[in-house]
């Protein structure tokens, strides 16, 4: 519930909590673009909620991780690839994390050692195979470590704590739980 400061200031106050949570950040900041009619920055925020649901080079470049491609070999455990083609590799050891926020979240809290893993799909594995002395299609992830999900979280509490800077130096607060219509429309050009 905003209290009598706004929910600009509440929302920023609430980023700056040691214990704040980004998935309820993320929530208002919905509700104040919802409220403002800045659809551009609402699709982000749902974008962030929901999963990315678009091509890997339209996801925000904070998503990226880069890790190390290996191989479950059944009698060794998970084995470095390594690529004679270093294009290829540098190609294959680099992703953009489509994942909701929630999710991500998740991977950072269930993984094990530090690291995570990124499964290939069945076509990627045999394209992966056909440029390697592997003997068999065994199962092949990018290994990443932690740290990567940890800084998504982080950059997109940076990015709502700039926007709602740059709200408030525009004038807009947003007393209790609306916004004036000098507020919307000052709003356009945040």
């Amino acid at each position: 519930v905003a209290n009598m400061s706004g929910l600009v200031l509440d929302l920023q106050q609430e980023l700056l909590q040691e214990s704040c949570d980004v998935l309820n950040v993320l929530r208002k900041a919905h509700l104040i673009a919802a409220k403002l009619k800045l659809s551009e920055f609402d699709a982000w925020i749902m974008s962030e909620l929901n999963g990315y649901r678009c091509s890997k080079e339209d996801i925000p470049s904070y998503r990226s991780v880069r890790g190390t491609l290996k191989a479950q070999n059944p009698y060794c455990g998970w084995i470095p690839i390594a690529f004679s083609d270093g294009k290829i590799e540098q190609m294959l050891c680099e992703d953009r994390l489509p994942n909701s926020i929630t999710e991500i979240i998740e991977l950072h809290n269930n993984s094990t050692h530090g690291t995570f893993y990124l499964h290939f799909g069945a076509d990627l594995v045999n394209f992966i195979m056909s440029h390697t002395t592997m003997p068999a299609p065994w199962p092949v992830a990018l290994v990443v470590s932690t740290h990567h999900l940890k800084d998504v979280v982080e950059q997109v509490k940076n990015c709502i704590l700039e926007w709602t800077l740059r709200l408030e130096q525009e004038g807009i607060i947003g007393e209790g739980m609306t916004f004036s219509e000098k507020e919307t429309v000052s709003a356009q050009t945040v």
